[in-house]
């Protein structure tokens, strides 16, 4: 019995192990270059926002106000995600999450658009008068399986400046809170 193998008489074990090899690393590279793909070649934002307006300011019977944000955008690809926003005026006022895609999501690709974000302001905000400032968003897109878990899109368009038209809040900090308490003598 002849016991030395020649590549030309490999056992049919063998043979097995050598193409399961084979067939397992395509896997696991094709496995990687969906990630590779998904997590750096595929950014293209969905909307291409060109501007956004305040196009209503509206009082609130508990005080507080409204403003609706009127975003002008061209849609690239349908992308699910979520918005971000927040409004600065001196200080941060983080709002609530908006999911997306927007409700009246347009039929046609590549065609101007707009959608609108109504932007609830606190009366506190507005009573310590915070009136002006800007409304910041950031867009974050999942358009794949991997955006959603990790690294998702992200887009942040130009801010949107309001006033909202109070004739009655006080623009600066009450004299009573810039003075320093009385000492006892």
């Amino acid at each position: 019995m002849n016991f030395i193998h020649t590549p030309h008489h490999m056992p049919k074990r063998d043979a097995f192990i050598k193409w399961g090899m084979t067939l397992s690393t395509a896997v696991i590279l094709a496995g990687l270059s969906i990630c590779v793909y998904w997590t750096v070649l595929d950014r293209q934002v969905p909307i291409d926002v060109l501007r956004g307006e305040v196009t209503l300011y509206q009082k609130q019977p508990d005080e507080s106000w409204v403003f609706v944000v009127r975003w002008h955008g061209i849609l690239r690809r349908r992308c699910g995600g979520i918005s971000n926003h927040w409004i600065i005026d001196g200080f941060r006022l983080p709002l609530p999450d908006i999911p997306y895609p927007a409700e009246m999501e347009p039929i046609e690709l590549d065609k101007e658009f707009f959608w609108e974000v109504p932007v609830h302001i606190p009366s506190y905000f507005v009573s310590t008068g915070h009136v002006s400032g800007k409304y910041r968003a950031r867009f974050m897109y999942s358009c794949n399986p991997l955006q959603e878990r990790i690294f998702p899109i992200s887009y942040v368009p130009p801010a949107v400046k309001f006033e909202i038209p109070v004739k009655d809040v006080q623009r600066d900090v009450p004299k009573s809170m810039g003075v320093e308490p009385s000492r006892p003598r």
